[in-house]
């Protein structure tokens, strides 16, 4: 079974207590996917956003869901190590034409609890061309070390600590690795792969995020991402358009 769904996302705030000066914001938001790299050394930034969402299952259901995610991401130890909370809380109405179930249900509360780390591996190291004054050639052309992305590996656990309505038997480890281009100043890629419960093959998910950014001034970007969820119920894609503002 395949679904389709076609987000339209827009500005997202972020705030961050900063424990020692930083003059960048390393922030995820607006996308769904994330960077390999951390926040810094002794630095706690806290990521919210809003969501709403329209699922439909023809001869199956269909949904309306709206709700908010809180990411809270610290920097301790190591500068390349982040330590990450991740919770949503949700509000879902679903109406059902399966005759098994009921026709139609409400559902709310805390849908999701991650805990986990990431950690840089490897750093691409771009070459500053603009102080090439010999040669024109060189100067523009394409730096091929580009293609290389930057590596950042994840492990973490969905808790168990959710609504009644959301909850599940134990708690699910998982993985992912994440990548990330830039291709130049302006034009940057982003690639998450996740894999979720993959100890028990009826509950295992493996999950995609690959995020392309544009800047479009030192304020204002816009960008375009897809997910997919694979799992052996059904096989769900998603699509959406932003712009960022950093305010």
């Amino acid at each position: 079974m395949k679904k389709k769904w076609i987000a339209f996302a827009f500005i997202i705030s972020t705030f961050q207590a900063i424990a020692q000066y930083t003059d960048i914001i390393n922030s995820n938001r607006p996308s769904l996917s994330e960077t390999p790299f951390s926040v810094g050394s002794d630095v706690l930034q806290f990521e919210t956003g809003f969501f709403k969402e329209r699922h439909e299952f023809k001869n199956f259901y269909e949904s309306e869901s709206f709700g908010t995610n809180l990411s809270i991401r610290y920097g301790k130890f190591l500068e390349n190590l982040e330590f990450i909370a991740d919770l949503t809380y949700r509000y879902d109405d679903v109406k059902n034409d399966i005759i098994r179930l009921p026709k139609s249900y409400k559902a709310y509360g805390i849908s999701e609890f991650t805990v986990g780390a990431k950690y840089l591996v490897y750093k691409q190291e771009y070459e500053d061309k603009s102080k090439e004054i010999r040669s024109w050639k060189r100067r523009t052309s394409f730096d091929w070390k580009r293609v290389i992305p930057s590596v950042g590996v994840y492990a973490g656990v969905n808790t168990n600590f959710v609504g009644p309505d959301y909850k599940d038997k134990g708690m699910a480890p998982k993985v992912g690795v994440l990548l990330h281009n830039e291709f130049s100043y302006r034009f940057n890629l982003i690639t998450n792969f996740y894999s979720t419960n993959f100890l028990d093959k009826d509950k295992s998910n493996f999950k995609y995020i690959v995020t392309a950014t544009y800047v479009l001034h030192q304020d204002w970007s816009v960008f375009g991402e897809t997910e997919g969820n694979l799992n052996h119920l059904s096989d769900e894609f998603y699509a959406g358009i932003g712009l960022g503002y950093l305010v």
